[in-house]
């Protein structure tokens, strides 16, 4: 229960956190870049969503900390896991740069322009680094930024239309809507194409997308988001022309999109707290007869090691006496790590190694025969 109740918290802070940072961020770049004669009209209702954005993804990050700190048993250690641990550190400039962009408000100020881009880039990458992405590789959580920045853009400047376009002049919401538009068909490329990237990598495998927590969670969201592609296409063939038209009095259908777009970021905490499914870990049976002597065990990979266990007998079943070592040896792209085996109990071995993953030629050397086998070794 206690870890239920764990997951449960960690999947809500997460939630908190997307929809915070997609509102801060969509809320400025709405107002710079897709709607500024919208946001000059409605200044007091984009402030509203970017306040709850700040409150949100701050608090988020906050309480995330604290609840990190109370896991390891002492909540006394927040100061010092903010600033002594690389993951506190990663916390703590997210909120400095979350007050930095607050700070810069609704884009009034005309250095701004150029300001807000990098620091907006920065809070996601913040996001990027302490995702399951973050622990792939550069090329991956890069790949997570490009999803998180066009993901931002455009569900943040929906949320932020949806908000503001009652009572505003009919032209400026027009034009910001033609904006978003535009805006809408680069982002779905963007996101599409990196999704489907992050996807392959966290997956492993088609089985995983039913046979695992994360895979069914990602069903969720890959629902969502069609259902708000739907939305958005009804919007771009059937609104806009008549929005062109001045055949339309409101925006419901962008209300609507707007709140699929919260279903779909809330799904996204979910999935950032929900683990990737472990790749199953590459077993080889070891098992025949080497002149006079008969050998049995495993060799088998799990995340970043290689571990043995072997027995060798005579014959007639019985454990060798006296037992030999036995050389080792691990060969990946010409670089080989070897160890010698001492034997245990009976002519027994046991080890574990620890490698980096990829493809790797074992090369077991008994008294009698060299055994020769090919040993993939999983990533973390």
């Amino acid at each position: 229960m206690h870890h239920q109740g764990h997951d449960l918290t960690q999947s809500y802070i997460q939630a908190a956190l997307y929809l915070g940072v997609f509102a801060l961020l969509g809320a400025g770049f709405f107002a710079r870049y897709i709607g500024p004669e919208v946001a000059r009209a409605q200044a007091w209702r984009l402030w509203y969503l970017l306040s709850l954005g700040f409150l949100l993804a701050l608090g988020a990050t906050v309480y995330g900390s604290y609840h990190a700190v109370w896991m390891l048993g002492d909540p006394s250690l927040l100061l010092e896991y903010w600033t002594e641990t690389s993951q506190g550190n990663l916390l703590a400039a997210r909120a400095v740069l979350m007050l930095a962009l607050l700070g810069l408000s609704l884009g009034w100020a005309r250095f701004d322009r150029w300001l807000w881009p990098p620091l907006a880039l920065a809070l996601l990458l913040s996001l990027a680094l302490n995702s399951h992405a973050g622990t792939k590789g550069p090329a991956i959580y890069l790949t997570d930024l490009v999803h998180l920045a066009f993901g931002a853009a455009w569900a943040g400047s929906v949320l932020a239309l949806a908000l503001t376009w009652p009572r505003t002049r009919f032209e400026a919401v027009r034009v910001a809507l033609e904006r978003l538009s535009k805006l809408g068909l680069i982002s779905v490329v963007g996101v599409g194409l990196a999704g489907v990237v992050l996807a392959v990598v966290q997956l492993g495998g088609w089985d995983n997308l039913f046979g695992s927590r994360y895979g069914r969670t990602l069903l969720l969201k890959l629902g969502a988001v069609a259902a708000v592609l739907a939305v958005a296409a009804v919007n771009r063939r059937w609104l806009m022309p008549r929005v062109r038209q001045k055949a339309v009095r409101g925006l419901g259908t962008v209300s609507l999109e707007a709140l699929l777009l919260v279903l779909v970021l809330a799904l996204s905490g979910l999935l950032a707290s929900t683990e990737p499914p472990t790749p199953a870990p590459h077993r080889l049976s070891l098992e025949g007869n080497t002149g006079a002597q008969r050998y049995s065990g495993q060799l088998y990979a799990e995340a970043g090691q290689v571990q043995l266990q072997l027995e060798l007998r005579d014959l007639r079943g019985q454990p060798l006496n006296p037992a030999p070592a036995i050389p080792l040896r691990l060969v990946k792209d010409g670089e080989a790590v070897e160890q010698t085996l001492q034997p245990l109990q009976r002519a027994q071995y046991r080890t574990t190694i620890q490698v980096p993953p990829g493809t790797y030629e074992v090369t077991l050397a008994l008294p009698e025969e060299t055994l020769e086998y090919t040993l993939v070794v999983p990533a973390r």
